[in-house]
Protein backbone atom coordinates (compact mmCIF):
# COMPACT_ATOMS: atom_id res chain seq x y z
CA UNK A 1 0.00 0.00 0.00
CA UNK A 2 2.46 2.62 1.13
CA UNK A 3 4.41 1.63 -2.20
CA UNK A 4 1.80 2.54 -4.46
CA UNK A 5 1.05 5.32 -2.66
CA UNK A 6 4.80 6.78 -3.13
CA UNK A 7 4.63 5.53 -6.97
CA UNK A 8 1.71 7.64 -7.67
CA UNK A 9 3.01 10.93 -5.75
CA UNK A 10 5.76 10.81 -7.64
CA UNK A 11 3.70 11.08 -10.65
CA UNK A 12 1.37 13.03 -9.28
CA UNK A 13 3.96 15.50 -9.25
CA UNK A 14 5.77 15.38 -12.45
CA UNK A 15 2.65 16.03 -13.63
CA UNK A 16 1.73 19.19 -11.47
CA UNK A 17 -2.54 18.92 -10.72
CA UNK A 18 -3.88 15.68 -11.38
CA UNK A 19 -7.67 14.45 -9.68
CA UNK A 20 -6.97 11.03 -11.44
CA UNK A 21 -3.86 10.62 -9.98
CA UNK A 22 -5.01 11.72 -6.33
CA UNK A 23 -7.54 9.32 -6.51
CA UNK A 24 -5.34 6.61 -7.20
CA UNK A 25 -2.50 7.43 -4.47
CA UNK A 26 -5.87 7.34 -2.12
CA UNK A 27 -6.92 4.00 -3.06
CA UNK A 28 -3.56 2.51 -3.73
CA UNK A 29 -2.86 3.79 -0.53
CA UNK A 30 -5.63 3.49 2.16
CA UNK A 31 -7.97 0.56 0.46
CA UNK A 32 -7.23 -1.83 3.48
CA UNK A 33 -7.70 0.58 5.97
CA UNK A 34 -11.15 -0.58 8.00
CA UNK A 35 -13.60 1.46 8.89
CA UNK A 36 -13.24 0.68 12.84
CA UNK A 37 -9.43 1.43 12.65
CA UNK A 38 -8.36 -2.13 12.56
CA UNK A 39 -7.01 -1.98 9.02
CA UNK A 40 -3.89 -1.17 7.39
CA UNK A 41 -1.03 0.41 7.10
CA UNK A 42 -2.31 4.05 9.48
CA UNK A 43 -4.92 2.27 11.59
CA UNK A 44 -7.58 5.64 10.12
CA UNK A 45 -10.80 5.08 10.87
CA UNK A 46 -14.42 6.27 9.94
CA UNK A 47 -13.87 9.36 7.47
CA UNK A 48 -9.88 9.59 8.27
CA UNK A 49 -10.20 6.93 5.37
CA UNK A 50 -10.89 9.15 1.86
CA UNK A 51 -14.33 8.14 0.58
CA UNK A 52 -12.17 7.03 -2.87
CA UNK A 53 -11.04 4.03 -0.90
CA UNK A 54 -14.00 3.33 1.16
CA UNK A 55 -15.59 2.87 -2.46
CA UNK A 56 -12.87 0.87 -3.61
CA UNK A 57 -12.94 -1.43 -0.50
CA UNK A 58 -16.22 -2.62 -1.19
CA UNK A 59 -15.65 -3.57 -4.40
CA UNK A 60 -11.97 -5.10 -4.27
CA UNK A 61 -13.55 -7.44 -1.77
CA UNK A 62 -16.25 -8.38 -4.24
CA UNK A 63 -14.45 -9.09 -7.00
CA UNK A 64 -11.62 -10.91 -4.49
CA UNK A 65 -14.46 -13.02 -3.67
CA UNK A 66 -16.75 -13.76 -7.36
CA UNK A 67 -13.71 -14.33 -9.14
CA UNK A 68 -11.69 -17.95 -9.19
CA UNK A 69 -8.08 -18.06 -7.67
CA UNK A 70 -6.01 -20.66 -8.08
CA UNK A 71 -6.92 -21.37 -4.14
CA UNK A 72 -10.35 -20.82 -4.15
CA UNK A 73 -13.42 -20.86 -6.01
CA UNK A 74 -15.44 -18.12 -6.97
CA UNK A 75 -18.45 -17.60 -4.66
CA UNK A 76 -22.10 -17.14 -5.59
CA UNK A 77 -22.80 -13.57 -6.08
CA UNK A 78 -25.11 -14.03 -3.51
CA UNK A 79 -23.10 -15.08 -0.89
CA UNK A 80 -20.67 -12.58 -1.54
CA UNK A 81 -22.90 -10.01 -1.12
CA UNK A 82 -24.40 -10.96 1.90
CA UNK A 83 -21.24 -11.30 3.58
CA UNK A 84 -19.68 -7.93 2.40
CA UNK A 85 -23.00 -6.69 4.15
CA UNK A 86 -22.04 -7.95 7.46
CA UNK A 87 -19.15 -6.18 7.56
CA UNK A 88 -20.64 -3.05 7.57
CA UNK A 89 -19.96 -0.54 10.47
CA UNK A 90 -16.63 -2.96 11.21
CA UNK A 91 -14.33 -3.35 7.85
CA UNK A 92 -16.92 -1.31 5.73
CA UNK A 93 -18.25 2.11 5.63
CA UNK A 94 -22.33 1.61 6.38
CA UNK A 95 -22.93 4.09 4.06
CA UNK A 96 -20.81 2.98 1.29
CA UNK A 97 -22.57 -0.51 2.15
CA UNK A 98 -25.81 1.14 1.54
CA UNK A 99 -24.82 2.20 -2.18
CA UNK A 100 -23.43 -1.24 -2.77
CA UNK A 101 -26.98 -2.77 -1.83
CA UNK A 102 -29.01 -0.54 -4.05
CA UNK A 103 -26.27 -0.71 -7.01
CA UNK A 104 -26.69 -4.45 -6.90
CA UNK A 105 -30.29 -4.58 -6.22
CA UNK A 106 -30.75 -3.04 -9.37
CA UNK A 107 -28.65 -4.79 -11.06
CA UNK A 108 -30.46 -7.78 -10.60
CA UNK A 109 -33.96 -5.95 -11.83
CA UNK A 110 -32.42 -4.52 -14.60
CA UNK A 111 -30.52 -8.22 -15.85
CA UNK A 112 -31.92 -8.70 -19.09
CA UNK A 113 -29.96 -12.59 -18.76
CA UNK A 114 -30.36 -14.37 -15.58
CA UNK A 115 -28.37 -17.67 -14.41
CA UNK A 116 -30.21 -20.32 -13.73
CA UNK A 117 -29.89 -24.01 -12.63
CA UNK A 118 -30.88 -25.29 -15.81
CA UNK A 119 -27.93 -23.48 -17.34
CA UNK A 120 -25.49 -25.79 -15.51
CA UNK A 121 -23.50 -27.99 -18.01
CA UNK A 122 -22.07 -30.11 -15.15
CA UNK A 123 -18.74 -28.61 -15.17
CA UNK A 124 -17.96 -25.93 -12.62
CA UNK A 125 -15.31 -24.11 -14.64
CA UNK A 126 -17.39 -24.07 -17.93
CA UNK A 127 -20.51 -22.96 -15.66
CA UNK A 128 -18.64 -20.19 -14.17
CA UNK A 129 -17.00 -18.91 -17.41
CA UNK A 130 -20.94 -18.76 -18.65
CA UNK A 131 -21.19 -17.01 -15.45
CA UNK A 132 -19.51 -14.21 -16.26
CA UNK A 133 -19.79 -14.15 -19.32
CA UNK A 134 -23.96 -13.16 -18.45
CA UNK A 135 -22.52 -10.79 -16.00
CA UNK A 136 -20.57 -8.93 -19.09
CA UNK A 137 -23.89 -9.09 -20.68
CA UNK A 138 -26.06 -7.78 -18.12
CA UNK A 139 -23.43 -4.76 -17.25
CA UNK A 140 -23.55 -3.86 -21.06
CA UNK A 141 -27.08 -2.96 -20.66
CA UNK A 142 -27.44 -1.30 -17.31
CA UNK A 143 -24.12 0.91 -18.69
CA UNK A 144 -26.09 1.75 -21.56
CA UNK A 145 -29.20 2.56 -20.36
CA UNK A 146 -27.24 4.92 -17.61
CA UNK A 147 -25.29 6.09 -21.00
CA UNK A 148 -21.99 5.36 -19.36
CA UNK A 149 -19.45 5.34 -21.96
CA UNK A 150 -16.66 4.32 -19.91
CA UNK A 151 -18.27 1.34 -19.01
CA UNK A 152 -19.15 0.23 -22.14
CA UNK A 153 -16.02 0.81 -22.94
CA UNK A 154 -14.65 -1.44 -20.47
CA UNK A 155 -17.07 -4.15 -20.53
CA UNK A 156 -16.92 -4.55 -24.70
CA UNK A 157 -13.03 -4.57 -24.04
CA UNK A 158 -14.05 -7.48 -21.57
CA UNK A 159 -16.20 -8.86 -24.13
CA UNK A 160 -13.19 -9.17 -26.83
CA UNK A 161 -11.48 -10.79 -24.25
CA UNK A 162 -13.59 -13.09 -23.23
CA UNK A 163 -14.49 -13.94 -27.23
CA UNK A 164 -10.81 -14.54 -27.82
CA UNK A 165 -9.42 -16.73 -24.93
CA UNK A 166 -12.96 -19.02 -24.02
CA UNK A 167 -14.10 -19.62 -27.58
CA UNK A 168 -10.34 -20.76 -28.06
CA UNK A 169 -9.80 -23.07 -25.25
CA UNK A 170 -13.23 -24.53 -25.59
CA UNK A 171 -12.51 -25.35 -29.32
CA UNK A 172 -9.23 -26.90 -28.80
CA UNK A 173 -10.81 -29.23 -26.33
CA UNK A 174 -13.57 -30.32 -28.44
CA UNK A 175 -11.24 -30.87 -31.54
CA UNK A 176 -9.06 -32.79 -28.82
CA UNK A 177 -11.91 -35.40 -28.15
CA UNK A 178 -13.20 -35.40 -31.17
CA UNK A 179 -16.66 -33.66 -30.76
CA UNK A 180 -18.45 -33.72 -33.88
CA UNK A 181 -20.66 -30.93 -33.76
CA UNK A 182 -17.43 -29.05 -33.75
CA UNK A 183 -17.91 -27.09 -36.79
CA UNK A 184 -21.16 -26.38 -36.28
CA UNK A 185 -20.06 -25.07 -32.55
CA UNK A 186 -17.37 -23.23 -33.81
CA UNK A 187 -19.55 -20.84 -36.65
CA UNK A 188 -21.50 -20.17 -33.42
CA UNK A 189 -18.42 -18.60 -31.81
CA UNK A 190 -17.10 -17.04 -34.76
CA UNK A 191 -20.88 -14.96 -35.24
CA UNK A 192 -20.43 -13.62 -31.78
CA UNK A 193 -17.06 -12.69 -31.84
CA UNK A 194 -17.82 -10.65 -34.94
CA UNK A 195 -20.73 -8.88 -33.86
CA UNK A 196 -18.68 -8.06 -30.45
CA UNK A 197 -16.19 -6.63 -32.85
CA UNK A 198 -18.52 -5.16 -35.20
CA UNK A 199 -20.14 -3.59 -31.74
CA UNK A 200 -16.35 -2.52 -30.54
CA UNK A 201 -15.71 -0.93 -33.77
CA UNK A 202 -19.32 0.75 -33.85
CA UNK A 203 -18.60 2.25 -30.41
CA UNK A 204 -15.49 3.52 -31.11
CA UNK A 205 -16.24 5.28 -34.03
CA UNK A 206 -19.26 7.43 -32.39
CA UNK A 207 -21.52 5.49 -31.45
CA UNK A 208 -23.82 7.22 -28.93
CA UNK A 209 -24.08 6.49 -24.96
CA UNK A 210 -27.36 4.19 -25.09
CA UNK A 211 -26.89 1.02 -26.83
CA UNK A 212 -29.22 -0.35 -29.05
CA UNK A 213 -32.18 -2.95 -27.50
CA UNK A 214 -31.64 -4.72 -30.38
CA UNK A 215 -28.00 -5.49 -29.30
CA UNK A 216 -28.51 -6.36 -26.14
CA UNK A 217 -31.06 -8.81 -26.84
CA UNK A 218 -29.36 -10.16 -29.37
CA UNK A 219 -26.26 -10.67 -26.86
CA UNK A 220 -29.00 -11.62 -24.31
CA UNK A 221 -30.68 -14.37 -26.53
CA UNK A 222 -27.68 -15.44 -28.79
CA UNK A 223 -26.16 -16.50 -24.61
CA UNK A 224 -29.07 -18.66 -23.62
CA UNK A 225 -29.21 -20.67 -26.70
CA UNK A 226 -25.81 -21.12 -26.62
CA UNK A 227 -25.79 -22.36 -23.13
CA UNK A 228 -29.11 -24.02 -23.16
CA UNK A 229 -28.76 -25.85 -26.57
CA UNK A 230 -25.02 -25.86 -28.00
CA UNK A 231 -22.88 -26.52 -24.78
CA UNK A 232 -25.16 -29.36 -23.68
CA UNK A 233 -24.89 -31.16 -26.53
CA UNK A 234 -21.27 -30.50 -26.52
CA UNK A 235 -21.28 -32.52 -22.07
CA UNK A 236 -23.98 -34.55 -23.47
CA UNK A 237 -21.17 -36.08 -25.96
CA UNK A 238 -18.79 -36.72 -22.92
CA UNK A 239 -21.67 -38.46 -21.19
CA UNK A 240 -22.40 -35.77 -18.29
CA UNK A 241 -25.56 -34.14 -17.70
CA UNK A 242 -26.40 -30.94 -14.99
CA UNK A 243 -27.36 -33.57 -12.56
CA UNK A 244 -23.40 -34.77 -13.12
CA UNK A 245 -22.14 -33.29 -10.38
CA UNK A 246 -18.33 -32.56 -10.79
CA UNK A 247 -17.21 -31.88 -14.21
CA UNK A 248 -14.50 -33.58 -16.06
CA UNK A 249 -11.19 -32.48 -14.95
CA UNK A 250 -10.16 -31.87 -18.78
CA UNK A 251 -12.47 -29.42 -19.47
CA UNK A 252 -11.62 -25.85 -20.94
CA UNK A 253 -11.09 -23.27 -17.67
Amino acid sequence: TRFGGQTLEKARRLVCASRYLDLGREVALCHHEWFDGRGYPDKLKGEEIPLSARIVAVADVFDALTTPRAYKAAWRFEDAIAHIIGLANTQFDPHVIEAFQAVMAQSLVNACVRWTPEMTVGDPRLDEDHRRLINLVNLLAAAGERQDRSTIETVIDELVQYTEIHFSQEEKHMELIGFPGLDEHRKKHDFLTEQVMALRSRFFNGLPGRLGDDIIEFLGSWLASHILVEDHQYYQFLGKSPDAGAGNSEAPA
